[in-house]
Order: C-alpha cells, then sequence, then structure tokens
C-alpha cells in the first residue's frame, strides 16, 4: 500500500463491561474504547499499529449491527419516516407557494387579504409569493 492509497475497513463496534469493544475482521484485530465517539480514531489506530501503516491511511466504517437488533430496526423505521415527512413538508410548501400566488395573482387579493383567508402571517404570504 502506497502512502496516498487509503484502505477502508469495516469495524464492529458493541458495548460489553462498560467499554466500547471494537473488532477488525478483516485482519482479526480486537481494541476497546471508552466512549463510542473516540471508538473510530481507537480503530484507526488499532490497525494502523498491527499493518504497521500511518493512521493517515487508513479509513473505517463503523457497523452496529451488533448492538440491539431491536434498537436498529426503530432507527431505521425512524429514518424511513423522517424521509417521508420531509418529502410531504416539500409538497406542502409547494403547495402553500401555489395557493398564496393564486389568491394574489389570479384572484387580486391584497397580501393582507391573502393572510386572513390562509390563516398565516402577512409576512409569511410575502415570502409565499415571492
Amino acid at each position: 500500500m502506497t502512502p496516498t492509497e487509503a484502505r477502508t475497513y469495516t469495524v464492529q463496534a458493541f458495548r460489553d463491561s462498560g467499554l466500547w469493544v471494537i473488532e477488525v475482521p478483516e485482519i482479526d484485530a480486537v481494541g476497546q474504547a471508552r466512549t463510542l465517539a473516540s471508538a473510530a480514531d481507537t480503530a484507526r489506530t488499532l490497525i494502523a499499529l498491527w499493518l504497521d501503516v500511518d493512521p493517515e491511511t487508513i479509513s473505517v466504517e463503523m457497523d452496529y449491527s451488533r448492538i440491539d437488533p431491536d434498537a436498529l430496526t426503530l432507527m431505521n423505521q425512524a429514518r424511513a419516516d423522517q424521509a417521508r415527512a420531509e418529502a410531504i413538508n416539500s409538497e406542502a410548501a409547494k403547495t402553500w407557494r401555489q395557493a398564496a400566488r393564486r389568491l394574489v395573482r389570479d384572484d387580486h387579493l391584497s397580501l393582507r387579504d391573502a393572510a386572513i383567508v390562509l390563516g398565516v402571517s402577512y409576512g409569511r404570504v410575502q415570502q409565499l409569493v415571492s
């Protein structure tokens, strides 16, 4: 491996006896970290020492699949729900803009009157039509 060539290793992280255990199956190495926040750096150092290379040439991808599978399932569901909610929110914003523009441009309502109809502030209608 040349000095500029980076290699990515998958690192499994899980709790055991109050510490985070980090395993790197590709090189059959195991280490520990006090916090999950430090686990990736600890793994990089472990791999670099094991392979006798510069830690800067090591990239790690953390694998949390050995943590509570039900919690991971819930996390994935929450991410999917959040993505759907963001899509719905984006569509709602588009619809608000269309409604405001129709009231002001097509129906010739003042911004203040459109605000009353839409149930939003005058300033919000200004934002929606601009």
